[in-house]
């Protein structure tokens, strides 16, 4: 891959993930808050990959259940996450509305970064058909938004669980091994807790 094609893929990642936080949220804040919170995250998403890749290989080395080749995502998620509390805090954002518009954003940015575009268009799909059905979930009695934006993470993460648990080279984003199984799995029961805490 060239470093133009690499910077275009950048560019354009960029860019759909701050229009689509954006139009998740522009209804309800105004779009300089909108978009300072989506620069802090996007922010946090690329030192996440850098401190990853550069740091975690001089502490743990390659092993048959760990290796590099996904570090950079894992980096990205750590960061990702930290740039998103950083700034529900600071603008004083809703936190589960806030967490469903910066999934929206990155399921839209996420096939121009990796080749299963066929995951991607899936997992986008899963989320619209969730968004529109889950008030008509009578065991959802609450309504409340970001029963779409967790659900979809949740089977995001199921997803890749088993896909590394079966050692399936069509694992979205490379994977770091069977860690991988592990750090998934626990993110998608967070997810699936959050929903039932929000219900």
């Amino acid at each position: 891959m060239s470093i133009f094609t690499l910077i275009l893929q950048i560019l354009g990642s960029l860019i759909l993930f701050l229009f689509f936080f954006w139009r998740r949220l522009r209804e309800d804040f105004d779009s300089p808050v909108i978009f300072r919170s989506g620069f802090i995250m996007v922010l946090g998403f690329g030192i996440g990959q850098i401190v990853f890749v550069s740091i975690v290989p001089r502490f743990f080395p390659a092993s048959n259940i760990f290796n590099y080749a996904g570090l950079w995502f894992w980096g990205a998620i750590l960061g990702l996450s930290i740039g998103f509390m950083i700034s529900q805090k600071a603008f004083r954002l809703p936190f589960y509305e806030t967490l469903e518009a910066a999934i929206v954003g990155f399921l839209f940015a996420s096939p121009i970064i990796t080749k299963e575009w066929i995951f991607s268009i899936a997992i986008v799909t899963i989320f619209y058909v969730l968004k529109l059905k889950y008030k008509s979930f009578n065991w959802y009695r609450s309504g409340k938004v970001g029963f779409a934006g967790l659900a979809t993470m949740g089977i995001f993460f199921t997803a890749r669980s088993i896909l590394a648990f079966i050692g399936s080279t069509m694992l979205v984003f490379t994977g770091i091994g069977k860690v991988e199984v592990v750090l998934c799995a626990a993110l998608a029961f967070l997810s699936f807790f959050a929903i039932y805490d929000l219900s």
